[in-house]
């Protein structure tokens, strides 16, 4: 299974990010995403340890893959799943929103139901089937785009000045579809693998090129990924862009502390406060500090 390493190593393969106008040259390094690209692999290598009880056999692949991907069949893989998500939510204590198992639940679930995608004039269910494969078998992080630009609330995209300001489908060819436009919501794209292009705004019966879902790679050829201005590079301190930092104590219980991941702030240095449920106290009283422990 793909461990956090291997999944930061494939990050650098030319994608395109903009930040403030400016190209990333690695979103590994760059303050505005090294912290979380960090923590994403912190969650790849938790899977790929078993024994963190994050893994099965998946009867798609044949192999180990992770649960977060997994379709339940029964009681006990629901529950063993559930525990697989949680392990992951614990370790960023729910901070991390769009990690992979949240778009990678979709996927898993359509390939759940390929019936779906079978109706109408093409069947798409062995599409949908075979991309659910790949990601159980490379442990991928898919995200997604979903928003179409706040163009005109009033009308959808067929009705807006201009051709393809929404993504949408310019023709089709053999090889599949030549799509073009924007589309907004990208969370965790800059640090993904792959991403779902798809709408979630209703459309009507004259939006039919902008009716697509289609998975692409972040480093697709002509992709481009226009981020927001980022909180990371401007923080003054690193006590202003903190991690969360799980260590076990020598009674099994589980301890929280907290220490810099700011590229910011490479020479402050790890609170020595530890917030176990005696020293929560005392950890709030060092400026800066979480306000939040377990």
């Amino acid at each position: 299974m793909r461990t956090g390493a291997e999944y930061l190593a494939s990050l650098n393969d030319g994608r395109v990010v903009l930040v403030d106008g400016e190209q990333v040259d690695d979103v590994t390094t760059h303050p505005a995403f090294a912290p979380v690209a960090h923590t994403i692999a912190e969650l790849f290598d938790l899977a790929a340890d078993p024994a963190n009880k994050m893994q099965y056999t998946a009867p798609e692949t044949g192999t180990a893959a992770n649960l977060v991907f997994g379709i339940p069949r029964s009681q006990e893989e629901l529950r063993a799943r559930r525990e697989a998500i949680q392990t992951w939510a614990r370790r960023t204590q729910g901070w991390v929103g769009r990690s992979p198992d949240h778009v990678g639940t979709f996927l898993a679930s359509f390939a759940a139901h390929p019936e779906v995608f079978a109706g109408g004039a093409r069947d798409f269910s062995a599409n949908v089937t075979a991309f659910h494969r790949r990601l159980l078998a490379e442990n991928l992080y898919a995200s997604y785009a979903i928003i179409p630009p706040q163009v005109s609330r009033a009308t959808t995209a067929s009705g807006w000045e201009g051709e393809f300001l929404q993504v949408g489908v310019v023709r089709e060819t053999e090889e599949g579809l030549i799509a073009r436009g924007s589309q907004m919501l990208a969370t965790g794209a800059a640090i993904a693998d792959e991403i779902l292009v798809s709408c979630i705004k209703p459309l009507g019966p004259d939006d039919q090129d902008f009716a697509v879902s289609f998975v692409v790679p972040a480093n697709a050829a002509g992709l481009k990924l226009y981020c927001r201005r980022p909180y990371a590079p401007a923080a003054t301190s690193g006590f202003d862009y903190r991690r969360w930092v799980y260590r076990s104590t020598t009674s099994g219980k589980r301890s929280t502390s907290w220490r810099d991941r700011s590229p910011t702030s490479p020479s402050a240095k790890p609170s020595p406060q530890a917030c176990t449920p005696a020293g929560r106290r005392a950890c709030r009283t060092v400026p800066g500090a979480p306000t939040k422990a377990s």
